[in-house]
């Protein structure tokens, strides 16, 4: 019998998230990592965070853009004022946060940088903007969405800056939500395999 343990003051959509992370973070996930190639490493995370939110479509994908994203935190700093605002993310425990990090896939474009981190931020952008298409039922609103953030990120200086690899990649994700909304066996390696083309 597996005893899991109780985290009585977090909701259901942060446990769904540090499951998802425990999962990347796991030793039999790390034997993945070293075997296959990350774009499907990201179908073997995405089909194991179904499991963990029971196939709902949006609260997996929802759940995947915490659990894919390689910082617990965004600092923003406030144009012409000298205020910096820390603002945290749904996240796992520091331990498992760390050993996901090492595990998360980030060498996924022929284009990726070949330094430790890759592209190790494009899968929170990605399923990102599909949890948005699917979820929405005004047209466009992803891209649109897509947009307003990076340029956000740019002006209120969040440890970034206008990316426009990042909005390639809001495309591919705006095509899998898409492609979701009518077949729910469709798999996130057949749309970052698009980037190439």
């Amino acid at each position: 019998m597996v005893v899991k343990p109780v985290h009585c003051q977090f909701s259901d959509f942060a446990l769904k998230v540090a499951e998802i992370s425990e999962y990347i973070a796991s030793p039999g996930f790390s034997e993945y990592y070293k075997s296959i190639n990350h774009v499907d490493l990201v179908d073997t995370i995405y089909i194991k965070a179904l499991t963990i939110c029971d196939y709902e479509q949006d609260l997996t994908l929802g759940a995947l853009i915490f659990a894919l994203l390689p910082v617990n935190s965004a600092t923003v700093k406030i144009p012409l004022l000298p205020v910096r605002i820390k603002i945290p993310f749904f996240s796992a425990s520091e331990p498992v946060f760390s050993l996901k990090n090492e595990n998360l896939p980030r060498y996924l474009f022929s284009d990726s940088p070949t330094g430790k981190n890759g592209d190790i931020d494009k899968l929170a952008h990605f399923f990102g903007s599909a949890y948005l298409e699917y979820s929405s039922f005004l047209l466009n609103s992803a891209r649109f969405l897509g947009h307003f953030i990076e340029a956000f990120e740019d002006f209120f200086k969040v440890d970034s800056y206008i990316s426009y690899r990042d909005l390639k990649v809001n495309e591919l994700g705006i095509k899998f939500g898409r492609e979701l909304k009518c077949n729910k066996n469709a798999l996130p390696s057949v749309y970052l395999n698009y980037y190439r083309q």
